[in-house]
């Protein structure tokens, strides 16, 4: 077997093990890779969404609202280098940023 590089590392203030309201997350990744958002249960509706007006993260709708089949995960592929901002649409209090890095 051969190691194979982590492909994102995030980091959540305060230090916990679920996102929720008040923390900030921080995920760095390396440019061209994909970061997945996984949406733990499904009572709450939750869209992932760029909070600086650009349609860079624009999530699918999660939750009781999106119907029968709500999507649980979904994935971000981020090209550029930088450093991007983002926050749920249903609850702005979850918020955090994805740093792009070479």
């Amino acid at each position: 077997l051969q190691a194979q590089e982590r492909p994102a590392a995030c980091r959540l203030e305060p230090a916990g093990e679920v996102f929720s309201p008040g923390a900030s997350l921080t995920c760095t990744i390396r440019q061209g890779s994909t970061l997945f958002f996984h949406m733990i249960g499904t009572q709450l509706n939750h869209q992932i969404l760029s909070s600086d007006g650009s349609d860079r993260i624009s999530g699918p709708i999660s939750g009781p609202i999106a119907g029968e089949h709500p999507v649980i995960s979904f994935g971000v592929q981020l090209n550029s280098l930088g450093t991007y901002p983002f926050y749920d649409g249903f609850n702005h209090a979850l918020s955090g940023q994805i740093i792009v890095i070479p």
